[in-house]
């Protein structure tokens, strides 16, 4: 054990030095496109499914192993435990195959992204952005220990961070299934610095040494450094059994209280102390107790409360908007048996596009469309970023076929309807249309389209957002109310690309992207109040966030908020009344938009 690391580089290296498949190579319908990556226990390719025509990743065993009885059941374990999981923060296995000379080889599907671990080279992440990897990574531990799976080997090695804001668990290799056991008494399967202290005995293990791990894992996104080090491999593991990590906060201030708490219950060395299963984790994950603030970017907001900017509740609802408004577990409070019942609701889903320079529209059309629809007619829409993340979670790709499936998604968001939509190139003009469905029947209400100059996209959604209303209420033109999305947006093309490019940048957790985007959007419209909102969330959440040009762009929200949608605009506007006025605006706010965490954490503050 103590040489484990060193074993598996020379093995890597052998494999290396062998003959492996040829790029271009036909491995019965996949040809080959380029080497992935490689580890002691297989080497990954990039391949072309070319019956599906798709991408897929392929998994080789290395050629040493490939003959071994052991090494050849473990990959069928690893196809087993990942194919028995239908969920989105597991890697989808395809099928599991031989090639003509006896190699056996999953394949699987192949996501852009890149692993924590490669993350974690560039340094210790904020602490919304690790709490929002540790519920994905929890969610799919709990699928698979639903199933009777333990995975037994997770690291940030095996945690991809895909290009669409999801996290899956890969490499099943080392999973332990309820009737499956390859490793016999004594044998320590996993990564040593990962390892809890019953697996690091050899001792039996269930699903709670995957909470450990996981454990592992949020305090090195949180810190940079694992909690139990050493010299050697045997070092590790005596402090992984007998050291105590040091405590989070003296590591790092920016982590709050609340969940320093959680990594400690994580890291219990009894299994028995630690959380008995995700479902009991990941409600505290979410439920960050609103008197303990997360760290505004460098800065605590208790700090920046005291630096005379005003009002508590709307720097909790910022800094707090991007953690509950892209996690699916956030519910509001049940409203009172005497409330009033929200608005009936539409969600927007991402648009289909075809044509060359349309892609901004994809998720575009979701941000404007549900803005301009939100409180017309009667109508709510479903928030954007709560659609999206819901979307991306469930829907493995940008578009989906099944009809079905893109209802559902929008069912669980409690619409009553969706709107699907198409964005096609159409000569010099642009093509939008759009399906409307009523979600209790299942029943299509109409399609709307609207078609003209790529220049008048705001116009176009306008028409687009009024003929829906038309056809869903069954009125007349003259009877449904005006959109003007230019009036809280920006009548900019230029401003209007770089604030949707922003929102697409914060939606994956990338803030300097995000912050870059909106500065520019607010450079080419420099009235432009609802990009000067967002770079309140870019500042906060930016690991160099700047609480004066934070505070700079929450004043200019504030003078401009004739110019905002409603929720920003109740959020901003409550900030300057007195307590009373406050507490009723913000009511105000959750009442019309119950699906709104920001509201519901602004009501919470004051």
């Amino acid at each position: 054990m103590a040489h484990a690391e060193p074993a598996e580089a020379f093995f890597v290296g052998l494999a290396e030095t062998v003959v492996s498949p040829a790029l271009g190579h036909q491995v019965g319908h996949y040809r080959l496109l380029g080497a992935l990556g490689r580890g002691g226990m297989g080497t990954v390719y990039r391949a072309h499914d070319t019956k599906l025509d798709r991408e897929v990743a392929l998994k080789f065993l290395p050629p040493h192993l490939s003959a071994q009885r052991e090494a050849r059941e473990r990959l069928l374990v690893e196809a087993r435990a990942a194919a028995a999981l239908d969920h989105p923060n597991v890697c989808s296995i395809h099928e599991i195959g031989e090639t003509t000379d006896g190699r056996p080889f999953i394949a699987m599907a192949c996501y852009e992204g890149e692993t924590l671990k490669e993350r974690l080279g560039r340094g210790p992440l904020a602490p919304a952005e690790a709490v929002s990897i540790a519920m994905q990574i929890a969610r799919g531990l709990g699928a698979a220990h639903a199933r009777g799976i333990v995975h037994r080997d997770v690291k940030p090695g095996n945690i991809l961070l895909g290009a669409d804001g999801t996290v899956r668990l890969l490499d099943f290799g080392l999973a332990k299934l309820a009737d499956v056991t390859l490793s016999g008494p004594g044998v320590t399967p996993g990564t040593i610095a990962y390892m809890s202290p019953e697996q690091a005995r050899g001792d039996a293990v269930d699903h709670r040494t995957d909470l450990w791990s996981l454990g592992v894992v949020l305090y090195e996104m949180l810190t940079g450094e694992r909690p139990f080090r050493g010299g050697n491999d045997r070092a590790v593991i005596q402090a992984i059994l007998h050291a105590e990590p040091e405590p989070l906060r003296k590591r790092t201030r920016e982590t709050p209280e609340w969940l320093g708490r959680i990594v400690e219950r994580l890291l219990e060395k009894e299994p028995e102390r630690r959380y008995g299963k995700v479902d009991e984790l990941l409600p505290d994950l979410v439920s960050a107790p609103p008197a303990e603030a997360i760290a505004f970017g460098r800065h605590w907001i208790p700090e920046f409360r005291a630096a005379a900017i005003g009002g508590a509740g709307l720097l909790a609802a910022v800094a707090l908007l991007y953690l509950a408004r892209t996690v699916d577990d956030f519910k509001g409070p049940t409203p009172p048996a005497n409330a009033t019942d929200p608005a009936p609701a539409i969600a927007v889903l991402p648009f289909t596009v075809r044509g060359q320079g349309l892609e901004v529209w994809r998720e575009g059309m979701v941000d404007l469309l549900s803005m301009g629809l939100d409180g017309a007619g009667g109508l709510r829409a479903i928030d954007s970023r709560t659609l999206l993340a819901r979307w991306n979670e469930e829907i493995r790709g940008e578009t989906v076929a099944d009809l079905a499936l893109a209802l559902g998604v929008a069912r669980r968001t409690q619409a009553r309807y969706a709107l699907v939509g198409s964005a096609v190139a159409a000569g010099s003009r642009i093509r939008f249309a759009a399906d409307a469905y009523d979600l209790e029947s299942g029943r299509s209400v109409g399609q709307v389209q609207v078609e003209g100059p790529p220049d008048s996209v705001l116009a176009l959604a306008d028409r687009l957002g009024m003929q829906t209303l038309r056809m869903i209420l069954e009125k007349d033109p003259g009877e449904v109310p005006a959109i003007d999305l230019a009036g809280v947006t920006t009548s900019s093309l230029l401003a209007l690309k770089a604030y949707l490019e922003g929102e697409a940048h914060f939606r994956r957790s990338e803030y300097r992207g995000a912050q870059e985007a909106w500065e520019r959007a607010v450079r080419a419209d420099t009235l432009f109040a609802l990009a000067y909102f967002g770079l309140v969330e870019a500042y906060a959440w930016y690991e160099d966030g700047d609480p004066d040009k934070a505070r700079e762009a929450l004043e200019r929200s504030r003078r401009l908020a004739d110019r905002l949608p409603s929720p920003e605009k109740t959020l901003v506007r409550a900030q300057w009344t007195g307590t009373p006025d406050q507490v009723l605006a913000i009511e105000e706010a959750v009442r019309d938009h119950p699906d709104d965490a920001g509201a519901w954490y602004a009501l919470g503050e004051v």
